[in-house]
């Protein structure tokens, strides 16, 4: 069963007693390409967040996106004490040189800068990345089941071209035999009427018969065209990450079908050849989503 390139998952958990909600979105892409959006306090671990969404995913860009309650308690703040005190000894003999009245509030030493001051909480990284990773294991299997489903639909729809290119591949395998015979006919009957009253060459003629009817037959093109779609349709049940090979069968397939319609000259062929490219390519933008 193959898997869509396309999914979003999420998971939520408490890591270190703060709310953490983890977002991955996966969009299809021709190669892989990982992308974070990380609060800060958990920067340290940007390396390790990237080397496991590597490790999991095969093409596709994918963007996590991490939130981190804890981000907006980070920093304690506790109180200075050495300043405080410089500025309250500043403040008193302020109030005996200009011998002021009044006390010295609290209110009033908070507000010079420096009296509080911040410092930055720190949490042991290993602790912290077991709790995440359980998180990204939770969001990444999220993402997986939503790849899955998609994938059963991009299957179904996939399976139904390919049975109907079959078919018209069917159609052109009856018509070209009988369009050969047709033109062989015509050139018979032109040679006939030039040559009215002149020797005709009949070893000459059937040469160019032979020759002629190779460059119309389309059997080997017929043959290669089944053989890629039964190839198609075996790794679409295959289960493997097969998006690169269905796209190489898509470009096979459409070679071999531009050379029947340069081969088969005929206004029923052509517009079947036309029907064929047209599915062809809806199979194409189709197998752009597949992993």
């Amino acid at each position: 069963m193959i898997k869509s390139m396309t999914g979003f998952g999420r998971a939520e958990a408490v890591l270190n007693g703060f709310p953490l909600t983890v977002e991955i979105k996966s969009v299809n892409n021709r190669y892989k390409d990982v992308s974070l959006r990380l609060p800060k306090s958990l920067g340290a671990l940007e390396g390790d967040v990237r080397e496991f969404l590597q490790a999991r995913f095969l093409r596709g860009s994918i963007t996590a996106s991490l939130s981190w309650e804890e981000n907006s308690s980070l920093n304690l703040r506790e109180v200075d004490l050495q300043v405080a005190g410089h500025y309250c000894r500043l403040l008193r003999q302020l109030k005996r040189q200009l011998n002021l009245a009044g006390e010295i509030e609290m209110g009033l030493l908070a507000t010079f800068p420096d009296v509080f001051r911040t410092r930055e909480r720190t949490w042991e990284k290993d602790k912290i990345w077991r709790g995440l990773r359980a998180a990204l294991k939770k969001a990444v299997a999220d993402l997986e089941r939503m790849k899955r489903r998609e994938g059963r639909h991009l299957q179904a729809d996939l399976e139904t071209r390919t049975r109907k290119l079959t078919r018209l591949v069917g159609e052109i395998e009856r018509i070209a035999p009988r369009r050969v015979k047709e033109a062989q006919q015509r050139i018979a009957e032109r040679v006939a009427r030039l040559s009215k009253g002149v020797a005709s060459d009949p070893q000459r003629l059937a040469t160019e018969m032979v020759l002629l009817a190779d460059r119309c037959d389309v059997t080997e093109e017929c043959a290669r065209l089944r053989s890629h779609l039964e190839q198609f349709r075996a790794y679409l049940r295959s289960g493997e990450s097969v998006g690169r090979r269905l796209d190489f069968l898509l470009q096979e397939m459409n070679r071999e079908t531009n050379t029947v319609g340069a081969k088969v000259q005929d206004a029923n062929a052509s517009h079947i050849v036309v029907s064929m490219k047209e599915e062809i390519e809806k199979l194409r933008e189709q197998v752009q989503n597949v992993e």
